[in-house]
């Protein structure tokens, strides 16, 4: 049977340089395009030929003996090209290799392969047909392998063999077999709840490590779940993503700063997941708190539970609540999640959608009643108990993100870009149209928005485009054939790469209008949008992530205002657009009802005593003191 070793694993004297040649004079030998294949991957400026010789060493249309996928080379080469392509956001390109392997009946793939291909969801979906098929396939997939596996107890990962056997496996093989659930949050016709605890349920079962409980946790679960008393409510509050300029830090550390802490006694944990993020300084700004890092060593390879060793870590700080801002985010945070490791766990709306996560283990996801639909429903889009920050305050101590025209984020000075005007500074951009501005990524964008996006144009007739181009070619791709085919006019349709901040407020200052995702809306954008005094028109769905604007506006308390910006439908949305696209009378109204209530959304102190009343609702133990009118270090 053939191997697939590179030249430097089977201690070959043959060189990269004899196999090119080789394979210049044998195109159609299977080993020489592997060979040749694994150096340019290897390389990393030339990864993408490389897949493709690999490519081509699985397919009888291009080698003479390829290799077979019932065998584990050819397995190899599978999960090889698969994985690559999952990690560059090309979808398509990953589920024909992913289904040839799970097709072959004789030779069933491996537990890795199965788990790959069982989690995969289309990044980029080209129909709403197809973002429905890929939930039923997932769903299928998801169930057939829980169920093997339940009733085949010794079918189990062989991590030992996947690291040494297949590249890039070692690092993390959980990484390498298990996709993220970052999509599914822009799954809006989907059961997420479901979805997501599939998820959990195939990684708690291959790597059962995972599920472990502290003896503190054991006694609370046992006890009836009789709070104690004690001065202060110790909560833990553990992220991958509360690293400097992170989204995730910029939306919590207003709030986190400003808990009392007379009440709480705050630990950091920054579970550091790539070598050069920086946690950010906010987590310093008490000297109360303890602030501890958590990074992955050269000792937690070929082990997809290394995360493990860290249970002891934070068993030891005795906490009462362990807090997720964010799971789904971190892969590393969200398999420490999978452990008790405090009486009381809770995540939010760092990512907003649930962890998968059962409530025996993650009790509550903290959303904000003001985002979400009436409980009843809200709810069952949860896998935890789901509890709400009142309606009428905000969620978050937010402050603004740009000072005297100048962004707080990177120093530039948008004004400057305004005053130089459109041809200025953007000159790809025709200037003299009307300008419909949509800056977030593709993936938020679905199917359901081409429609949207297209109609404005069709009423509008002056109108342009402006929306962000996508990570990926294979996803741009499918997005401006998702525009064709919905008879937008291309030729109105400008796409421009990720702006520095003070270029993309300057963007926005120059947009006449600046459109909300469809059905995954913004956040931070809105906010920022809102804050230099411009309309965001936006149509809140059924989930957390697309009903920010709306609950923002709510904020302002401006009646009149939202009956100009919030659609209640489609076709009202395209409307409400144009309206305000083409009539500079009514866009300078709703300017400047912005600008009367955009400070209803910065600095608001009922958001902290939200997440306090919160806190000490969801609490194991019981504060002894109330008195909590002299806050330490109060900003």
């Amino acid at each position: 049977m053939m191997e697939v070793q590179t030249a430097e694993q089977q201690g070959s004297p043959v060189s990269v340089e004899v196999w090119q040649r080789i394979l210049k004079l044998q195109p159609r030998m299977a080993q020489a395009n592997v060979q040749v294949g694994f150096s340019l991957i290897e390389s990393g400026a030339h990864q993408r030929e490389g897949i493709v010789l690999l490519t081509k060493a699985i397919s009888p249309k291009d080698v003479d003996e390829p290799f077979p996928l019932d065998t584990l080379p050819g397995r190899v080469l599978a999960s090889t090209i698969a994985r690559w392509h999952i990690e560059m956001a090309e979808v398509y390109a990953a589920l024909p290799i992913l289904e040839a392997v799970s097709n072959i009946k004789q030779n069933p793939t491996d537990l890795c392969l199965a788990a790959m291909s069982a989690t995969l969801l289309h990044v980029t979906p080209d129909s709403i047909q197809t973002a429905d098929k890929s939930i039923a396939r997932y769903l299928d997939l998801t169930q057939r392998l829980i169920q093997k596996l339940d009733r085949a107890p010794e079918w189990r990962l062989d991590e030992q063999l996947l690291s040494s056997a297949f590249p890039g496996a070692a690092a993390d093989p959980f990484v390498h077999c298990m996709n993220s659930l970052f999509s599914l949050s822009f799954y809006y016709r989907a059961d997420v709840a479901q979805v997501a605890n599939r998820h959990y349920q195939i990684a708690s079962r291959i790597w059962p490590k995972l599920n472990y409980v502290t003896k503190k946790s054991k006694r609370w679960m046992t006890s009836g779940k009789q709070k104690s008393h004690k001065k202060r409510i110790h909560i833990g509050i553990a992220s991958g993503c509360i690293s400097l300029k992170h989204s995730v830090s910029e939306d919590f550390k207003g709030t986190f700063s400003r808990l009392d802490r007379e009440k709480f006694h705050i630990t950091y944990i920054f579970i550091k997941e790539r070598q050069n993020d920086l946690i950010d300084p906010f987590v310093y700004q008490h000297t109360v708190d303890t602030v501890m890092i958590l990074e992955k060593t050269n000792s937690d390879f070929a082990d997809g539970a290394w995360i493990t060793r860290y249970h002891p870590i934070i068993e030891s700080l005795d906490l009462d609540i362990l807090f997720f801002p964010d799971l789904i985010m971190s892969s590393h945070a969200t398999r420490l999640a999978y452990a008790k490791l405090a009486p009381v766990q809770a995540t939010s709306h760092g990512h907003p959608m649930t962890s998968g996560i059962p409530k025996t283990i993650m009790d509550y996801y903290i959303s904000w009643g003001s985002a979400e639909l009436e409980y009843d429903i809200a709810k069952m889009h949860y896998t935890e108990e789901l509890k709400f920050l009142p309606t009428n305050s905000l969620h978050q101590f937010y402050t603004p993100r740009s000072n005297q025209n100048v962004s707080l984020q990177d120093g530039g000075n948008y004004r400057l870009l305004v005053n130089n005007g459109r041809s200025k500074t953007f000159s790809s951009i025709p200037p003299n149209n009307h300008w419909y501005a949509c800056m977030q990524k593709p993936h938020k964008l679905f199917p359901e928005m081409d429609e949207l996006l297209c109609q404005v144009l069709d009423k509008d007739p002056l109108g342009l485009l402006i929306l962000h181009i996508a990570n990926s070619e294979e996803s741009q791709q499918v997005f401006v054939n998702r525009l064709t085919r919905e008879g937008c006019d291309m030729n109105r349709i400008h796409f421009l790469d990720a702006l520095p901040h003070h270029r993309l407020l300057a963007l926005y200052s120059l947009s006449d209008v600046i459109l909300d995702s469809y059905p995954a809306g913004g956040c931070t954008t809105t906010r920022e949008v809102l804050e230099i005094g411009k309309a965001v028109v936006t149509l809140p769905a059924r989930f957390l992530g697309s009903r920010w604007s709306y609950a923002y506006y709510q904020m302002m308390r401006d009646e009149e205002l939202n009956t100009m910006v919030v659609a209640q439908n489609s076709s009202e949305y395209v409307n409400l657009a144009v309206q305000i696209g083409t009539s500079v009378t009514k866009r300078t109204e709703v300017e400047a009802r912005i600008k009367l209530s955009n400070h209803k959304l910065y600095e608001r102190w009922d958001s902290v005593t939200a997440w306090e009343d919160v806190f000490i609702d969801i609490a194991p133990v019981t504060i002894d003191s109330s008195d909590g009118a002299n806050k330490i270090g109060e900003l």
